[in-house]
Formats: C-alpha cells, structure tokens, sequence
C-alpha cells in the first residue's frame, strides 16, 4: 500500500550571492594644513548620512545598496569627507512581499554594515585621521517604526531621505 501524497510546500530560500564594494570616495581638501593646526582641545564634528536602496534584478534576485556620506568638520572647516557604497546581491525565493521587503530592507542591510564599519574605519585611518567607528544600528527596529509611520501617514509618500546622525 502506497502512502497518500502530501503536498510539499515550497520552501525559502535566502542565499548571498555576492557581497561587493560599489562606490568608495575619499576626501582630505584642506590637507596638509589641517594636519598642522593646534587640535589637542578640539573635538571634531562628525555628520554621517545613510541611505539603504534595493532593486530586482530578475525574479529572485535582488541587489541592496548601503551608501554612506561621512563629513568630518574641524572649526567648521571641511576635514574629511568620505562615501561609500556596500552592495549585495541577495537570491529571494518563495517569500511573500511583506517578507521581501522586510529581509532587503532590514535583513540585508544588516548583513551589510559591517563591511560599511569596516570601510569607514579604515578609510579615516588613512586619511590620517582617528579612526571613526559606527555605533551598531538595529534595522529591525529601524525597519518597524519606518512601518508604523507609513501606516499613519498611508496617504503620504514614501520617504526616501538620507537619515542623519552626528557622532561624538
């Protein structure tokens, strides 16, 4: 006797298929002089703007980008000033929308930034400055409150501003 047939679901699939360095830029513009001024009491202000992008590249992939704009002002002169972009390419199979959304706007993005860490670190370095080291970020919680303000704002459009943060 044969066993009845279960219908198998599908299952998901979440794979990386490629993690790489887009765009990476960095700028000293009043070097060398900025090195040469009296800076032992004066703490640098430092500006860094995010903006996290996705976009399908066919049914199941998708790339999600991660650019970072990092300003560093000394005496409101221009120090540093620096972009990078973090892109993936990300295989999505067998999730529904709100899925989708959720793992490329959150998920990946927290796959991600600690390449962006990284890279802004090492970069500030060479540029001969203190290293700048980003406080670590919950995209999920980041991702649900993005949520609730577009469910009270449903009739307004989709907020696609760079999210600014200044580091101490």
């Amino acid at each position: 006797m044969s066993e009845p047939s279960v219908s198998q679901q599908p299952s998901n699939v979440f794979e990386i298929q490629r993690l790489y360095v887009q765009k990476q830029s960095c700028q000293v513009p009043h070097a060398p002089g900025i090195f040469q001024q009296e800076l032992k009491d004066v703490k640098p202000e430092t500006t860094v703007e995010m903006n996290i992008q996705n976009r399908s590249l066919n049914n199941d992939l998708f790339e999600v980008t991660m650019t970072f704009h990092v300003t560093m002002k000394i005496q409101q002169q221009t120090a540093l000033s620096l972009e990078v972009t973090q892109a993936g390419i990300f295989k999505l199979v067998n999730f529904d929308d709100k899925q989708k959304d959720f793992l490329l706007s959150a998920y990946c993005a927290g796959i991600l930034f600690p390449y962006v860490r990284k890279q802004i670190s090492d970069l500030t370095q060479s540029a001969g400055f203190l290293p700048i080291t980003l406080p670590p970020v919950n995209f999920e919680q980041a991702y649900q409150q993005r949520q609730q303000q577009q469910q009270q704002q449903s009739n307004a459009p989709a907020n696609t501003e760079w999210e600014k943060v200044t580091v101490q």
